[in-house]
């Protein structure tokens, strides 16, 4: 079989069942898995594919960003089951960081339903509106450059306010997850770096985000994985992935 052929066949076979690994392709057409890496790879460059950790996808389109109320009610049990794991690794005296994510408005809410004797740093308008006055939880909101689309505060401003704390936590949410190039992205710089900044004066950062999140990706790169302590997801994870977060390094807590 030419390589021209092989390769159109990978894709067709792509598109029927939405995912191809290196090692089924291998055994299919009887070649090293170098070689089909190198297919993957070509076919990558062209446009025709992404490569992921031990396979590929089709050809991700970058997410479309939308307004919080709205991505706040997608998949609401499966983030309500992460807050709630989540909310187990945080102790009493604690100071935590929720970012800019729909995940950590659950979190908001799994501490505050608790009562539990923390303090929150938040740059994110509707982690605010879920912190009651009488709330043990203590709050402290960091203001910036408004994201009107987020509903939250970003940018330079953000970061340096922010650079006066030692947090023992950050839950940081993503756009997307790339093995491939061992990233966590966002839409936008100013996020990305409001989000390398609370990783870097935070003694354990966890990415929170819904196992989806390694088929879509943002424009921009917010941290490389190893950054990270861990990930908290949900059970639907392909188990290679699994296993390669955790050679990274990541603690890997699914739900």
């Amino acid at each position: 079989m030419f390589v021209e052929e092989r390769q159109r066949e990978i894709l067709e076979f792509l598109h029927q069942n939405g995912k191809v690994l290196v090692k089924d392709l291998s055994e299919r057409y009887q070649v090293t898995p170098d070689l089909i890496r190198k297919d993957l790879a070509k076919l990558e460059k062209e446009g025709l594919l992404k490569r992921t950790y031990g396979g590929a996808i089709p050809l991700i389109q970058n997410s479309v960003p939308q307004p919080a109320d709205d991505s706040h009610e997608n998949n609401i049990e499966v983030k309500q089951r992460i807050a709630e794991k989540a909310e187990t690794l945080i102790r009493n005296g604690d100071t935590v960081f929720l970012d800019l994510s729909s995940i950590n408005v659950e979190i908001a809410r799994q501490l505050v339903r608790k009562n539990r004797n923390v303090t929150i740093v938040t740059n994110m308008i509707n982690v605010l509106e879920e912190i009651p006055g009488e709330s043990r939880v203590k709050l402290i909101f960091i203001g910036g450059k408004m994201n009107k689309l987020r509903e939250g505060f970003t940018g330079a401003a953000t970061i340096e306010w922010m650079s006066r704390f030692q947090f023992d936590l950050s839950f940081i949410g993503v756009v997307g997850i790339d093995l491939v190039r061992n990233s966590a992205t966002t839409y936008e710089i100013d996020d990305a770096l409001t989000k390398t900044g609370a990783i870097k004066i935070s003694n354990k950062s966890y990415i929170v985000a819904e196992s989806s999140k390694f088929n879509s990706t943002g424009n921009c790169r917010s941290a490389s994985l190893n950054s990270f302590s861990g990930i908290i997801t949900d059970a639907g994870l392909d188990p290679e992935i699994v296993e390669k977060l955790t050679q990274i390094g990541l603690q890997v807590l699914l739900v």
